[in-house]
């Protein structure tokens, strides 16, 4: 029986169904729950799937442990602490993945990448200080650990004069640096030429990080490609159209307690998490993709049919695939209230949920929605450089970022058109040159009464993992309106297809 069960899990994984797979492994922990290497590849695969608090969880159970944490006593491995880390990173536990890099660390303390692993874990704690330090540390064991310039470049910058972009230059040399380094490697400089102010140099750099990115993308499977997005936001436009809505045969939950942020990226939505993250009423349960990853597989499947047949394949299928919708909100519920506070409404800012309103209205039509905007080209350039995983591949290309964009401003047009959940705008602009104003108006429609403690965001702990990690650590300010300006001859190509 176990036998079969791999099997069956290594099927599941060859096409991609993840979840499956893992339900697989599951069966086989219960049947041999002293078995270690089933609840390795078990957490694994939780973390393919980006359930990291699972992930956490299952991989202390190697250990049989009930602690919440590694001890010295389990006699874990510096890379078993290292990956106890990271999971616990990424689940947004940061107190126990300082703990384990750092054990980690006091076994293993010449490796560069848990240095700047376990600096991230600070950074994204608000501690600078121990951030500089630890990233520093990874630089001088190894000077080509660009990781740690680029995040360095994050919480402190560098002057022009700094030994230390001679030293990255003179690496661009050497051709034996596999493309996902010379990625990291062209990020580094970028941000560290931006820093100091040298704009030239800095979007030469990124546009160097961005074409390495995109080899690697390749060489992995991902690519973007115009027709197939725009055969997706048509798809999705069909789909759910009032008429087909109305065809679903699901009960909707009735809480009131999630508040989805979405937009493009680097449009304001970790800022603005936090501002309402400060309210005594609202929590943030950071991104969670359960909603966007069933969808997707929803889509994939719908479109394998004649499009005669895709809407009534898609109006059963959504109630077959969600068992009248009960099973995917009791599974959202939960993750949303496991990761957030015990607070009566709780934000997921997942920004592509902008892809399944649709979804999200028949699932939870009581939800609040908040869609936040942001100058185009000031989204494309820092959608361009910043350095993004391989699955948005989108970002690694001025013109096709700009096609992203405008294929987002079409699909919202159609949701404000079409849904009856009403979806809050604000834009980035009015939200920091008029906090006050646009957040009494975002509280009015989550209908909770005003706080002044939302103006002072900055002053509370918070856990942040996305690249705005500094900038949500001060009050408000206006400095990154109109940036695009300062690289305005290099975007053309950007321009181009927000103008076509």
């Amino acid at each position: 029986m176990n036998n079969d069960l791999i099997s069956q899990a290594n099927e599941l994984m060859q096409k991609g169904d993840i979840p499956g797979a893992i339900g697989c492994f599951q069966r086989l922990t219960e049947l041999v729950p002293e078995d270690r290497s089933y609840i390795n590849s078990l957490s694994r695969l939780y973390e393919l799937n980006r359930q990291y608090d699972k992930a956490y969880d299952t991989f202390l159970k190697i250990w049989n442990n009930k602690t919440g944490k590694l001890t010295d006593e389990t006699h874990a491995s510096p890379l078993e602490f290292a990956r106890a880390g990271e999971y616990a990173y990424h689940a947004r536990l940061l107190e126990p993945a300082i703990q384990n890099l750092e054990k980690s660390l006091d076994l293993e303390p010449d490796n560069p990448g848990n240095w700047c692993f376990l600096g991230r874990c600070h950074s994204s704690a608000g501690n600078s200080t121990d951030a500089q330090v630890a990233f520093e540390k990874a630089i001088k064991i190894n000077p080509r650990h660009f990781p740690a310039y680029y995040y360095l470049s994050r919480i402190s910058g560098f002057a022009k004069g700094d030994p230390a972009f001679a030293r990255l230059e003179s690496f661009k040399t050497d051709q034996a640096i596999p493309k996902p380094v010379i990625a990291d490697l062209g990020f580094a400089l970028g941000r560290m030429y931006q820093s100091a102010k040298d704009y030239d140099k800095a979007f030469d750099n990124f546009s160097y990080g961005n074409a390495a990115a995109r080899q690697h993308s390749l060489s992995l499977g991902y690519t973007f490609d115009h027709e197939n997005h725009r055969t997706m936001i048509d798809l999705i436009s069909a789909l759910y159209s009032r008429d087909n809505r109305k065809k679903i045969q699901i009960s909707g939950s009735d809480s009131q307690k999630p508040v989805f942020i979405v937009g493009m990226q680097r449009t304001g939505s970790t800022l603005l998490e936090q501002i309402l993250s400060a309210h005594n009423q609202i929590s943030s349960a950071g991104e969670l993709v359960q909603l966007a990853a069933n969808h997707q597989e929803l889509l994939a499947w719908v479109a394998k049919f004649k499009e005669q047949d895709q809407i009534p394949a898609f109006v059963m299928a959504l109630d077959q695939k969600t068992g009248g919708g009960r099973q995917m909100v009791k599974m959202f519920l939960e993750a949303l209230e496991s990761k957030g506070e015990k607070t009566p409404l709780i934000i997921d800012k997942l920004p592509q949920n902008y892809l399944q309103l649709g979804f999200i209205e028949v699932l939870f039509p009581k939800a609040k929605i908040i869609h936040i905007k942001r100058d185009p080209l000031d989204v494309g350039l820092s959608v361009f450089s910043s350095q993004f995983s391989s699955d948005l591949s989108f970002a690694q290309d001025l013109g096709d970022i700009g096609f992203y964009i405008k294929e987002q401003n079409r699909l919202m047009a159609f949701w404000k058109a079409s849904l009856d959940i009403p979806v809050h705008e604000v834009t980035y602009e009015t939200l920091v040159t008029d906090p006050e104003t646009t957040v009494r108006g975002i509280l009015e429609f989550c209908e909770v009464e005003w706080q002044p403690e939302c103006l002072e965001f900055y002053k509370k702990p918070s856990t942040v993992l996305t690249s705005s990690v500094m900038q949500v650590r001060n009050p408000v300010n206006k400095s990154a309106i109109g940036k695009w300006k300062k690289y305005e001859k290099h975007l053309g190509p950007l321009k181009a297809a927000l103008e076509g």
